[in-house]
Order: C-alpha cells, then sequence, then structure tokens
C-alpha cells in the first residue's frame, strides 16, 4: 500500500495512490523516526504522505548545540520539506517535545493546516518528570527503569529502543533539548493556545500525574478538540496507535480538509 524510503535518519513514505496532504510527525525528546513508523502507516492508510524527521539532525552544527532552541529546528525542517509535498496542505503531529516545534512550524509556515498535540508536556507536573528522565537517561540505566521512572508498567512496542536513542544523543544537545522542554512549558503552552490553526490535543489517561488532564481542561475555553486515550500513558501513538489515528482522522475530516 505504501511506497517507503529513507532519506538520512528521517523516513518518507506515501500512499500509493493519494500523496496528500502532507502529515509531518515530530518524535519527542531524542526519540528516533522508527520509533513512530508504525503510527505513521496507519495515519496515511486513506491516502497522503508521512514525513517524521530525526528532530536531531535539524539542531545545527555541533559547535552550535548549546545555543538550539526551538525555533531553529523548525526553521530547518521548513527547508528541508520533501519536494513532491513542499506546496501541499500540512498537518503537524507532534509528540512532547515534537509538539513545541510543531507550534513553531504552525507560526512559521502558512502551508500548514492544521496541529495536532500529543501529549505535548505544556504543563509544570510533566516538566519535572521530564526533568527527572533526563537524570536517569543520564546515568544510562537500564531500560525497565527509565520506564519505571516514567509511571510505566509494560513493555510498549519500539520502546525498548528509546534509551538507545537518548545515549545516541550527544549529551549537550540532550541537555538543551531538555531545557527547552523544562523551561518553557507555559509559553508553549499559551502559543499553543494562541495559534489561529485547528488544534487537537491527545493526552493519555494514565499520564503520570494526569498533568495532561490539568492542560486538557485548561484548553477547554480555546479553539481546539481535546481526546483523552483510556489506559495508556505518555506514549498514546504508540501505546494505542489506532486510537490516535481514528482521534485525529476523525478530527482533520471535519476541521481540516477542504478549508
Amino acid at each position: 500500500m505504501t511506497k517507503k524510503t529513507d532519506a538520512g535518519n528521517s523516513l518518507v513514505f506515501a500512499h500509493r495512490d493519494k500523496k496528500i496532504p502532507l502529515w509531518i510527525i515530530l518524535p519527542g525528546l531524542a526519540d528516533a523516526p522508527a520509533t513512530s513508523r508504525r503510527f505513521g502507516e496507519h495515519l496515511i492508510a486513506n491516502g497522503g504522505t508521512c514525513w517524521i524527521p530525526d528532530l536531531r539532525d535539524y539542531a545545527g552544527a555541533a559547535e552550535d548545540y548549546s545555543d538550539v532552541r526551538i525555533e531553529g529546528i523548525a526553521e530547518r525542517l521548513i527547508l528541508d520539506v520533501p519536494a513532491a509535498a513542499r506546496d501541499a496542505e500540512k498537518i503537524v503531529v507532534g509528540h512532547s517535545l515534537g509538539a513545541y516545534v510543531g507550534i513553531a512550524l504552525g507560526e512559521q509556515e502558512s502551508s500548514v493546516a492544521g496541529l495536532v498535540a500529543i501529549e505535548g508536556s505544556f504543563t509544570k507536573g510533566n516538566a519535572v518528570i521530564v526533568s527527572q528522565f533526563a537524570a536517569v537517561a543520564g546515568e544510562h540505566v537500564g531500560y525497565q527503569k527509565l520506564i519505571d521512572t516514567l509511571d510505566g508498567r509494560s513493555q510498549l512496542p519500539g520502546l525498548e529502543r528509546y534509551l538507545d536513542h537518548v545515549r545516541a544523543t550527544p549529551p549537550v544537545l540532550f541537555s538543551r533539548l531538555v531545557e527547552e522542554l523544562v523551561g518553557r512549558w507555559e509559553e508553549f503552552a499559551d502559543r499553543f493556545k494562541a495559534l489561529p490553526l485547528p488544534k487537537l490535543y491527545i493526552a493519555g489517561e494514565r499520564s503520570v500525574g494526569q498533568a495532561a488532564y490539568a492542560f486538557a481542561n485548561a484548553t477547554l475555553t480555546y479553539p481546539s478538540t481535546v481526546v483523552v486515550v483510556p489506559g495508556v500513558q505518555h506514549w498514546v501513538h504508540i501505546e494505542a496507535a489506532d486510537a490516535a489515528v481514528h482521534a485525529i482522522r476523525g478530527w482533520a475530516e471535519v476541521n481540516v480538509r477542504h478549508r
């Protein structure tokens, strides 16, 4: 059903008949595109092209890692949109830190027609958890300890590779991305609410400290849609890919297509 090509660390694949819209999936902190591949393939089952960039590839030159900013990552992404879909309608789906980059993309790129934030970490509770996670990851402890720190108890498909992705990230870059995630959550929460685009926020019912609920309730007075997926935690699109895709497709058909 899909034709797949790999370009560097990024993944690009398209429906064989219908190439639009362009779905841009932005992985979370230090995550790799391969983790979200199954989710992306499901997302374009009815049509479209999916691009999953490795955000680490868009952080700039190594000597500049200490100055990495979310906005700079977004600017570099815009310049590297797959040529075949450069002028196509774009729907951005960002997980965790990827949601921050998605907000910046929505602000900078006029062809972005909608934004999905999956567990956007826009709350103080999630910022605290990220700080704890960063300390654990820095110790290079085992997979199960990492998952336990994030209040996880199940072996989630693909996440056994996540710590390897963290270890493959240059320490200076990882530290800067953590600082962006922890230090700017209030700013990006406000920017998400103010973004003049159709928006969908997807939260996991069992997300750490129920921080997702706090943000979900805060967004109800804004022009956005909130979906809480039962029984799952932070990696909603991996733990419950079918439910996440169903929610996104339904939202897009009503709020994004034919605008």
